[in-house]
C-alpha cells in the first residue's frame, strides 16, 4: 500500500480520551464513598504541591505536580480494587467485592488504557 495514508479513528468517547477513562471517571463521580475518597486525595495532592493554603486558595500550586500525584493515587486505588486476592481474605469482603467492586472493574475493562492524568486534571480543576 505504498503512497496511501490511512487515518486512525479517534478514540474520543464522551469528551474523554477513550471509553475506559470515561467509565472510570463516571464510577468515581457516582459512588459516594469513592467520590469522597478521591476528593480527599485531590486535597492532599494540592496541599503537597503548594507553598501554602490561605483558607480559600492554594498559593503557588504546582498543578502538574498535583496532577501527577493524584493520577498515581487513582491508579493505585483502582489496582487495589482489581486485586482479587485482597478481597477474598474474609467472607464479608468477598460478598462486598462481588456485589460492588467487581461490576465497577468489569465495566471499566482494561485499566492500563485509563488516562489517569486526564481524570486527575479534571478533578483538580473542579476543586
Amino acid at each position: 500500500m505504498s503512497g496511501t495514508y490511512v487515518e486512525m479513528a479517534s478514540e474520543q468517547y464522551q469528551g474523554s480520551p477513550n471509553k475506559e477513562t470515561w467509565d472510570a471517571e463516571l464510577w468515581m463521580d457516582n459512588d459516594e464513598g469513592i467520590y469522597n475518597r478521591v476528593r480527599e486525595m485531590a486535597a492532599r495532592a494540592k496541599e503537597n504541591n503548594a507553598e501554602d493554603f490561605d483558607g480559600e486558595d492554594y498559593l503557588n500550586l504546582d498543578h502538574d505536580g498535583a496532577k501527577d500525584e493524584l493520577a498515581q493515587c487513582l491508579e493505585q486505588m483502582w489496582d487495589e480494587f482489581a486485586d482479587v486476592d485482597d478481597h477474598f481474605s474474609e467472607p464479608e469482603m468477598m460478598i462486598y467485592w462481588a456485589a460492588t467492586v467487581y461490576p465497577m472493574v468489569r465495566d471499566v475493562g482494561s485499566l492500563w488504557r485509563v488516562d489517569w492524568e486526564f481524570i486527575a486534571d479534571n478533578i483538580l480543576s473542579e476543586s
